[in-house]
């Protein structure tokens, strides 16, 4: 059996019992790596996130303070700006917030007898007398009318008159060869009618006061109404004279136009009618042009005695098209002004109320104006 062929196994490995904590353990330590490794590539995931989040915060820090700087340089600034610096030939102010500002600093609310007789003293201004003894009897009714309104939520209207005269002069500081402001559109007719009675009157009594700010300063008054029939008879004659007065004014350093009793709808419409009213009356039948239609806007209340003189007031058709608009009170909307003369305007809407504008105000408003780029459709 020496000789006999035999087959010996090869021992394997043994897998006692006793292998089993080894084995654990290893898988242990492979889920421990891992679980690390997770947490490390977590770890670099965040703080790669953090530092973008601090990189953009910074950006954005910086850039609010250097907003914040420049604004406040802005409107820090006393120096008015040139021509050359801002740009602007024709500027155009909605003048909103007057009423809101006079009920919010009104202290007192007026009897019944001073409603009454503040609506005399309205009805009494039709009276006035010619000649001479007209700019007492201004002051006189003037007097008593601001005694009936001081302190009332009525004068915060009065207080706007007395922001446009400002508003003239630092126009005039900054060299805007002309300024249009909405005074009162048709739409007002229809407010509470001593709220009207009020507003009419402070017409008549600012009217006769740029009268005499006009030749001091020499400034161009035009009267723009698209309904001027509305307008009571001696408000609507002193505004003539006033226009009229001013048309001689030399040097003229800038001309105002007072939209009173205006709606631009109004306007566009009433300009097509004179347009159509021409080609019936002549043989011509060519279209209407560009250059024709803007030709009709913003005339004044004179203006049909005075065709030739006034067509030096506008050098061009697109200087009927204010460069910037003014809006106060927070609103912003255009309200029916000059809508057709707006296709290109700029527009600034201011938070304050009309009262409370100042001439930094101003030098902002033409700041933002000069900055921006004015590509009109190109």
């Amino acid at each position: 059996m020496g000789d006999e062929l035999r087959f010996h196994t090869m021992p394997g490995p043994s897998f006692s019992s006793s292998s089993t904590p080894h084995m654990t353990l290893l898988a242990d330590s492979c889920s421990l790596f891992g679980l690390s490794f997770i947490m490390i590539l977590f770890s670099f995931a965040l703080v790669s996130a953090l530092c973008t989040l601090y990189v953009v915060y910074s950006n954005t820090r910086r850039l609010l303070e250097l907003k914040r700087k420049t604004a406040l340089e802005i409107s820090e600034r006393t120096t008015p700006l040139s021509y050359e610096q801002h740009g602007v030939s024709h500027l155009a102010v909605i003048m909103d917030g007057n009423r809101r500002y006079g009920k919010v600093n009104s202290t007192q609310v007026p009897t019944n007898a001073q409603q009454s007789e503040l609506t005399a003293l309205c009805s009494s201004l039709s009276g006035r007398p010619k000649g001479a003894a007209t700019a007492q009897w201004v002051r006189q009714q003037y007097s008593m009318f601001l005694s009936l309104i001081q302190c009332s939520a009525l004068d915060g209207h009065r207080l706007g008159g007395e922001k446009l005269m400002d508003f003239i002069v630092y126009c005039i500081e900054m060299e805007i060869p002309m300024l249009t402001v909405y005074a009162f559109s048709t739409d007002n007719w229809s407010r509470p009618s001593q709220e009207v009675d009020v507003l009419i009157s402070l017409f008549f009594f600012f009217f006769d006061r740029i009268r005499r700010m006009s030749e001091t300063y020499g400034i161009f008054i035009r009267f723009i109404s698209t309904q001027p029939e509305r307008l009571p008879r001696h408000v609507l004659e002193l505004m003539k004279e006033v226009e009229c007065e001013s048309r001689h004014h030399h040097p003229r350093r800038i001309t105002v136009n007072v939209c009173v009793s205006y709606s631009g709808q109004t306007e566009v419409l009433a300009a097509c009618n004179r347009l159509l009213e021409k080609r019936l009356h002549t043989a011509e039948r060519a279209p209407v042009t560009k250059e024709e239609l803007g030709g009709e806007m913003l005339r004044s209340v004179t203006q049909a005695d005075f065709e030739g003189e006034d067509a030096s007031v506008f050098s061009s058709p697109s200087q009927r098209e204010p460069q910037l608009m003014l809006r106060t009170s927070g609103e912003q909307r255009i309200s029916n002004f000059l809508l057709y003369e707006s296709a290109y305007t700029e527009f600034v809407f201011v938070e304050k109320t009309w009262p409370e504008i100042t001439k930094h105000d101003l030098i902002h408003a033409l700041g933002q104006y000069a900055k921006r780029d004015k590509r009109m459709g190109k």
